[in-house]
Formats: structure tokens, sequence, C-alpha cells
């Protein structure tokens, strides 16, 4: 006879065999009506042209002269599905295959950490949140990064293997060639080797190897980029520019573009390392000036990071004009802007935003309560690496940018990872009592 999470775990693997279709599906049907890149989604293809019309890779020779370099491995994917389809919008259809090995590398975590009825919790987590989808739709490097961190963290809590910790470190450093946040991964490898040391439990091949995957990658990256721009480049170096918003009088905790427009002093110089140069000189000067300013920002940065997290959604109603912030901060005319809309699109706006609004409280709640009940008793170390990983990579990027609730995303999929279990054991908890 069965136990209770065996019943269970073959009731989920039903269910989620049929989710899983839908969810294909859905995505499938999503960028068979693609809408025009805007924003970083345009810029990225546009840095990936340009570098095919030099017969070369990213960083191209003329990206020495433009604002930054920006998400190297990236660009670089981007480039390569451009000049093999000819197609921007086949860049959607690799989408889905991001996002289903997302998926994949989140259930394979969590049932190898917690068993499969976690494995399943954790699954229909990810496919009800909705700016998994939403993301799709866009040209954006969060879903390549999400891959290339939890490829990372497969490898390193798998079987201490010589091949795992150069697997581990190649993946770290390749998540660093996408976003300079897997920075929090390395740091986190580091503090945890070094509490090994500290009670002695020594790690040191597993450590090194992983260091050493992370360096070639680097060393890889860096001599490319110094071929072609003269630069050490192996990440982005938008660093300065983030940091730039929250180090000048008119700073307000969330993106203000204007200073890159009127500063007289920055427009004049023409490579991006003079002008990373400037920019760290400005904002190291402020902050050094105006300490409680700067950190007076804190609290509207987080704000504007954790409060909202629809910023995907906007894309499932087949336009990026309408999202919720925009509408509960804008005026009279705003909504009536809104009641314009067809009923329909009306209905999907509010159907979505708030069930991602709910799912997303819901997943912060219990996310809250399961780092409390770590703080309060001993956890898995697998816990301790994923919470050490969200609440460093968040402080770095409330610290050195500005806030905005896409800068989260990948965050909250580690999150999944640790609050699964919790739900996990609330339902089998609802099953036996019925």
């Amino acid at each position: 006879m069965l136990s209770a999470p065996d019943r269970s775990a073959r009731r989920l693997k039903t269910l989620f065999i049929v989710s899983l279709v839908l969810y294909i599906g859905i995505q499938v049907w999503l960028v068979s009506s693609p809408i025009p890149f805007l924003s970083d989604s345009a810029n990225y293809v546009r840095y990936a042209r340009l570098a095919l019309e030099e017969h070369t890779y990213y960083p191209n020779p003329q990206s020495l002269y433009s604002a930054w370099i920006v998400a190297p491995v990236y660009i670089n994917y981007t480039a390569v599905i451009l000049e093999v389809f000819e197609d921007t919008y086949a860049i959607l259809w690799f989408n889905i295959v991001l996002n289903l090995t997302q998926l994949a590398l989140v259930v394979f975590i969590v049932r190898r950490w917690y068993g499969d009825v976690a494995g399943y919790v954790a699954a229909f987590l990810y496919m009800l949140y909705l700016n998994n989808l939403g993301i799709v739709m866009q040209n954006v490097t969060e879903l390549m990064f999400g891959v290339f961190m939890l490829a990372s963290i497969y490898y390193y809590t798998g079987e201490k293997k010589t091949s795992n910790a150069i697997l581990c470190g190649l993946l770290t450093g390749l998540a660093l060639g996408v976003r300079p946040t897997a920075m929090a991964l390395v740091l986190v490898y580091i503090l945890i080797y070094l509490y090994d040391v500290y009670t002695r439990q020594y790690e040191h091949k597993q450590i090194v190897l992983i260091l050493a995957g992370v360096a070639c990658y680097c060393l890889a990256m860096g001599m490319l980029s110094k071929r072609n721009i003269g630069q050490f480049e192996y990440t982005s170096t938008t660093g300065p520019s983030n940091l730039i918003m929250s180090a000048i009088p008119e700073a307000n905790g969330v993106f203000y573009g204007q200073f890159f427009k009127t500063d007289s002093t920055y427009r004049a110089i023409k490579t991006y390392p003079e002008r990373d140069a400037y920019l760290m000189k400005r904002s190291k000067q402020y902050i050094a000036e105006h300490p409680l300013e700067w950190v007076g920002l804190m609290p509207r940065k987080i704000y504007a990071t954790f409060v909202f997290d629809g910023w995907a959604v906007e894309y499932l109603l087949g336009s990026s004009d309408w999202n919720l912030n925009t509408y509960l901060k804008g005026g009279a005319t705003v909504k009536q802007e809104f009641q314009q809309l067809p009923v329909l699109t009306q209905v999907k706006f509010w159907v979505f935003n708030i069930w991602q609004q709910a799912l997303y409280a819901v997943i912060m709640v219990i996310f809250l309560y399961q780092l409390y009940r770590l703080i309060r008793t001993k956890g898995r170390r697998e816990e301790y690496l994923i919470n050490l990983f969200i609440l460093i990579g968040v402080g770095l990027s409330i610290v050195s940018s500005v806030g905005n609730p896409r800068y989260k995303y990948n965050f909250l999929i580690a999150a999944i990872l640790v609050i699964s279990p919790v739900v996990a054991r609330w339902t089998l908890r609802v099953q036996r009592r019925c």
C-alpha cells in the first residue's frame, strides 16, 4: 500500500504532465503573436547586429564608444540566433527553451533535496508565476542567467566529483557573463568554504576547482574583449551608470536618466572606460559628502523593488503600455485612458495582476517564514546556500543600483527552491486531515 507522500506524488505527477503540456502550449501561442522589442530588448538586438555588421563577436570594436558593455555572453548568444535565423523574433522561440530548462532545473534541484512531492510543488509555483510567461515575450537576460545560476547550484550540491566542481565554476562564470549579480553566488561559495574551514570540514579541492572554472571563463572572455577593444571585460560594465543614479542630488531611488542627457562632461567623453571612471569618481565624491542622503534612498529602493511584481505581466496583454504600478500611480487621465481599452483587455489586466500580486505575496510570506525558521533552528546546508545567495544578491543590487521590481526576479526563482518543501508539508498535512 502506498504511503501518503507516495500517493500525493502519483497524483501530482499526472497533474504536472497535464499542466506542462498546457504551459508549453500557452508559450507557443504567445510567441506566435510577438510585440515589438523596446528598451533593453531592443538594445540587445542592436548590440548583436552591430557585432555582426563588423563580422566579429561582442564586444566589437565600436563597442568602445558605446555607453557601456552589457552581458557579453547573452549578446553573443543573440548574435548567433540572428546570424542563423535572420529573424529577431526567433529569440522568443529560444526563450521557450530557456524557460523550460529553468523549470526543469528547479524541479530537479528540489526533488534531489526534498523529494518528489516538493519537486512537483516547485513546478506548479513556477508555472503559476506569470512573470515566467511574460518574460518569454522579451529579449532580456534573466532567463539565461537563471539557467546558468541554477545549473551551477545543481552541480555544486551534487556528488563531490572533480567534474561537478569544474562544471559549477564554468557555469558560474557564464552566469557572470550574463549578469554581474552572479558575483553573489561566487561570494556564497567562498563563505561556505570559509565556514567549512572554521568547522574543520575542509573542502579545499572543491573551492579551488570552482574558482578555477570561473577564472577560465573570465580569462577567455576577457582576452577576446581585449583583442577587440583593448579592454579586459568579462561581464557588464553598467555598475557606474547604475550607481550614479543614486549618487546625485536629483536621485529619488528609482531610474533617473536625465543626468546622462544633461551632464556636459559625461556627454563630451567618447569611450565607455572614460565615462565609467568619471561616473565612479562623481559617485564616490557625492557619497562621501552626502552619506545620509545616499543611505536615505535605501527604503525607496526597497519599496520600488519589492512592493510590485508584475513587471512582465503587461506583455501578456499584447502590449507593454499598461502595468499595475502605472495604473495605481496615474492620475485621472490615466484612468480614463484605461477605461477606453476593450473590456476584455481590462478584465485580463485585473485578473493577471491580482493573480500575480497574490502569488507573489504568498511566495514572499512563505520565504520570510522559512528564513525565520532557519535562523531559529538548524537547517539544511542547501537552505543556507540559497538564502545567503538571495540576501547577498538583493543587498548588492539595492546598494549598487536603483529600485526596480525586475531586479528581484532571479532571486524569487531561487526562493522557490526553499519554500517548496514548506508548501509540500502543509499540503500533506491537509490531505491527512481530509
